[in-house]
């Protein structure tokens, strides 16, 4: 999923090979965007404004990138995307993309190995770079937040700090096998984990660091400048795949893996600050899958493998304590049919979700 800059549209891509948008305001279905042949690997709506012109792009497991023109007045997008098919061989899958802060720059990752880079200072998506310096699959992919660096991570075990320089893209290696001199390093790895690779890569909010997770479990946070490991992080129990800045105090990352652990880390003295362990009454734990911090810094939410929405923040949660345990709409779970143009209606009525009446929240029995 995807929110836009000026918050008007959201974005979902699906294993249906379509990417739907709405109106956050009205949620009304503004699109039902088909260029892919395969699942949608990412989905990124660019920050570069250019007078009305927006974009959103989206990778797909078909091997390709579109490029989704639209008008931020009017919400609505142009015929078709622009299209590029990157398949150096068969089976090869786009997997992560990431605009630079300015949206002039996207850099993609693949199975294939390489990083492609795009330009847009043409007015007009095209590909100025290909760069095959990892060994494996890229599945993790960052720009700065101030800067035209970003960072890759590698089924190869390592990440690439890259900089354009001199119109060519230089990269320094960070190497999950380091280690810190005259301090504590954790033990090698387990017999079942044959092969060091990257799961997630991030930027601080300052871009002074960047933090690495490994499927060792630790995370590791680097000087991104010099490529020198400063910290290395550990508390995780399974693989984690989310990292996630605070939005404006640079000290601060929150993290998430399959072991059901959520950890919010001081970076600047590599210690853990709070944890949180999801555990789900008669089920054991709930894989934590996704999370996002809000922009005021002040909660983030997180959601796991049994479809629980976490929210953590400070504060009295007693305004949560009347919500049922379960809690659904009354209209979740009623059969959907799709017209002609791929929008979806509801089967009983023929109408579209969004006019038929708001639906109201029941419990597991369907009480209201």
């Amino acid at each position: 999923m995807a929110v836009s800059y000026e918050n008007t549209m959201l974005a979902a891509g699906s294993c249906d090979k379509t990417i739907r948008v709405w109106c956050l305001q009205t949620c009304v279905p503004l699109a039902v965007l088909e260029g892919h042949s395969a699942s949608i690997t990412s989905l990124q709506f660019s920050p570069l404004v250019s007078g009305s012109k927006r974009f959103l792009s989206s990778t797909g497991a078909d091997g390709t990138i579109c490029f989704w023109q639209w008008d931020a007045r009017t919400l609505k997008f142009g015929q078709g995307p622009g299209k590029f098919t990157e398949r150096s061989r068969p089976g090869v899958q786009m997997i992560c993309s990431s605009f630079s802060a300015g949206g002039m720059f996207l850099a993609t990752g693949s199975t294939d190995h390489i990083i492609r880079v795009f330009y847009f200072g043409s007015g007009q998506p095209q590909k100025i770079s290909e760069l095959e310096t990892h060994a494996d699959k890229v599945d993790s992919i960052q720009f700065s937040n101030c800067s035209d660096r970003f960072v890759s991570g590698s089924r190869d075990g390592t990440a690439r700090i890259w900089q354009l320089h001199q119109q060519e893209w230089r990269s320094i290696l960070l190497d999950m096998q380091a280690k810190l001199p005259g301090k504590y390093n954790p033990p090698p790895l387990e017999d079942k984990v044959t092969k060091l690779k990257v799961t997630m890569v991030a930027w601080d909010r300052h871009d002074n660091t960047v933090i690495t997770a490994a499927n060792n479990l630790t995370l590791k946070v680097w000087n991104s400048t010099t490529g020198n490991l400063i910290h290395i992080l550990m508390g995780h129990e399974d693989e984690v795949f989310v990292l996630e800045p605070h939005p404006f105090d640079p000290r601060i990352l929150f993290s998430a893996g399959h072991d059901g652990n959520a950890i919010v880390w001081d970076l600047a003295r590599g210690v853990k600050i709070r944890s949180y362990f999801n555990m789900i009454e008669g089920q054991g734990h709930g894989a934590v899958f996704d999370c996002k911090c809000s922009p005021d810094g002040q909660h983030f939410a997180a959601t796991d493998s049994h479809g629980h929405l976490l929210i953590f923040g400070f504060g009295s949660s007693s305004k949560y304590d009347k919500i049922a345990d379960q809690m659904f709409f009354h209209t979740d779970y009623r059969p959907l049919i799709r017209d002609v143009n791929n929008y979806v209606l509801d089967e009983q009525t023929q109408q579209a979700p969004h006019l038929m009446p708001p639906p109201f929240p029941v419990d597991v029995d369907g009480n209201p």
